[in-house]
C-alpha cells in the first residue's frame, strides 16, 4: 500500500464495473482490503454497506477538533469495457513503465488510489492536525450514486459530516511541450432534468396522411433545438472561468472571453457568438442546454400514431429554475407549455461552492508550486457527480483530479485504452498530499 503505482494497478484489477456483467458486485471486496491495510496503521476504517457487495469505505484521522472535518472523497465504480476493443486487457492493470492502462485508471481508481496513499503517510507522522480527515470510497457514483454517496448522505450522514470537502474533478491539461497550462477547480455543477415533449394528433392508417401527424408536428417543433438556441446567461463562476481562461486563447478570441468575463449578457452579440462557439464547454457554461436524446412514435409503418415523444435533457445553471426553461422552449418550438412535463427539482441540487476562500487560494498556491506556469481555474462541471450531494448540505466541495494528462488521453475516460501516465499519478499524489496538509494544519 505505501507504492501508490502498485496500489492503483491492484485496485484496477479488481474488476468494479457499474453494472457487473456477472452481477457480482465487488465493491465491498475493495473496500474491506482497503480498511484492513488502514486499520494496520491505526487509522479508523469500516465498510458500511448499502446492498450485498455494495460497501463504501470510510476512514478517519483523527485532529484535536479546533476545526470541523475535512473530507475527501471519490468513487470506486467504473463504466463497463469490452476487452475486444482495448490493446491492453482493461482489468489488467498492466504497466509498460510510462502508463499504467486500464478501466477505471482516470475515472476515478487513481484518485482514489492517491488518497489511501495519502491517508497511510500522514498516520505514518502523527503530525497534530486541527481538523479530522475523513477518507471516503464510494461505489455507484457511474449509476447516480443512490446506492453509493446518496446512500450515506441519506442514512450515514454522521460519519461524513464535514465543512470542506475534495471530491472528483477534471485533470489539469497538457498543452503541446509537456507543460501544465491549468488546473480547474470545480466549483459547481449543472442541474440535470429530463423534459420530455408530446405532440398529439389523429391516429389513422399512414396510406391516407393526415394534416395533424404528430410525427411531423414532433419533427418541426424538434429542429430548432441546437446547442446555441437558448438565451445566454452568466453567472459570476463562470465569468471568473473564462477571465482566467483568456491566456490561453489566440488573441482575437481571448479578447471576446475578456469581454464576457466582464459584461456578462451585455456583452457584444458577436463576442457571445464567438465565445459559444469556440469551444462547447464554454457554450455549456453560459447558457441552459438543451438536447433531443431520445424519439418515441408509432410501433408499425402503416399507422399514423395518436402521440410521438420527444426526450431531451437540459442543464441548467445554478441558479436557473426548470419552469423559465420549459417557458423558453415553449417560444423555441412553438408547442404549448402544457406540452412539456420534467422531473421534479432534486432536493440534492446545491449553491456553487465560492472560489475567494482560504480553501481555494491554498489550492492555487500549491498548485502553482508544482506547476510554475499554471493557472488555477475555477470551474463549473456541465455534468452531475456525488458533489451535489455534499453541496445540498452545505460542504464546500471543490472537485480535483489532480494528475496531468493530454486531451486525447482525458477523452479516453468510458472509452476503450483508458490510461494514466505514472508520472502524473505520482505528481497528482503529491499534490494532494501537500493540499491535505495546508487544509489541516
Amino acid at each position: 500500500m505505501h507504492d501508490v503505482v502498485e496500489l492503483l494497478r491492484w485496485m484496477v484489477r479488481i474488476d468494479t464495473q457499474n453494472p457487473p456483467p456477472d452481477g457480482q458486485w465487488r465493491e465491498t471486496a475493495m473496500n474491506a482490503a482497503l480498511g484492513n491495510a488502514l486499520a494496520h496503521e491505526g487509522i479508523q476504517a469500516r465498510v458500511i454497506e448499502s446492498a450485498p457487495g455494495r460497501g463504501q469505505l470510510v476512514a478517519r484521522l483523527k485532529g484535536n477538533g479546533s476545526r470541523p472535518p475535512l473530507l475527501l472523497s471519490t468513487h470506486i465504480d467504473v463504466v463497463g469495457a469490452d476487452a475486444r476493443q482495448w490493446r491492453h486487457p482493461p482489468f489488467s492493470g498492466h504497466s509498460d513503465g510510462e502508463f499504467i492502462h486500464g478501466r477505471g485508471t482516470l475515472d476515478n481508481k487513481a484518485m482514489a488510489a492517491a488518497l489511501v496513499h495519502v491517508f497511510h503517510r500522514l498516520a505514518r507522522e502523527k503530525a497534530t492536525r486541527s481538523r479530522d480527515l475523513i477518507l471516503c470510497l464510494v461505489g455507484d457514483e457511474e449509476s447516480g450514486g443512490a446506492q453509493g454517496m446518496r446512500f450515506l448522505l441519506e442514512k450515514h450522514w454522521g460519519e461524513i459530516d464535514s465543512q470542506v470537502a475534495l471530491a472528483e474533478g477534471d485533470p489539469p491539461l497538457l498543452n503541446g511541450g509537456g507543460q501544465v497550462d491549468y488546473i480547474p477547480i470545480q466549483c459547481a455543477e449543472k442541474k440535470s432534468y429530463t423534459v420530455r415533449l408530446r405532440c398529439r394528433g389523429t391516429a389513422g392508417h399512414a396510406s391516407t396522411p393526415l394534416a395533424d401527424n404528430p410525427v411531423v408536428a414532433l419533427a418541426r417543433a424538434v429542429a430548432p433545438l441546437h446547442p446555441f438556441s437558448t438565451r445566454v446567461h452568466t453567472t459570476d463562476l463562470a465569468r471568473e472561468y473564462l477571465r482566467r481562461m483568456a491566456r490561453f486563447e489566440p488573441q482575437d478570441l481571448a479578447r471576446h472571453l475578456t469581454d464576457v468575463a466582464n459584461l456578462g449578457e451585455a456583452a457584444h452579440p458577436d463576442a457571445l457568438d464567438a465565445v459559444t462557439r469556440a469551444n462547447p464547454v464554454y457554450n455549456a457554461l453560459l447558457r441552459a442546454t438543451v438536447c433531443p436524446t431520445i424519439l418515441k412514435a408509432g410501433t408499425r409503418s402503416n399507422v399514423i400514431p395518436v402521440e410521438a415523444e420527444c426526450v431531451i435533457n437540459c442543464r441548467l445553471l445554478p441558479d436557473q429554475q426548470i419552469e423559465s426553461l420549459i417557458a423558453e422552449l415553449g417560444e423555441l418550438t412553438g408547442c404549448d407549455p402544457g406540452s412539456f412535463s420534467a422531473d421534479p427539482p432534486s432536493p440534492y441540487d446545491g449553491p456553487a461552492t465560492p472560489h475567494d476562500t482560504p480553501e481555494f487560494r491554498a489550492l492555487e498556491e500549491i498548485s502553482t508550486r508544482l506547476w510554475p506556469a499554471c493557472a488555477t481555474v475555477p470551474y463549473m462541471a456541465p455534468a452531475a457527480s456525488d458533489a451535489r450531494y455534499l453541496r445540498s448540505r452545505g460542504v464546500s466541495v471543490y472537485g480535483v483530479f489532480p494528475f496531468p494528462a493530454t486531451r486525447k488521453e482525458f477523452e479516453a475516460i468510458h472509452a476503450p485504452d483508458e490510461r494514466i501516465r505514472i508520472a502524473s499519478l505520482r505528481q497528482g499524489t503529491q499534490w494532494l498530499y501537500e493540499v491535505t496538509t495546508a487544509l489541516s494544519v
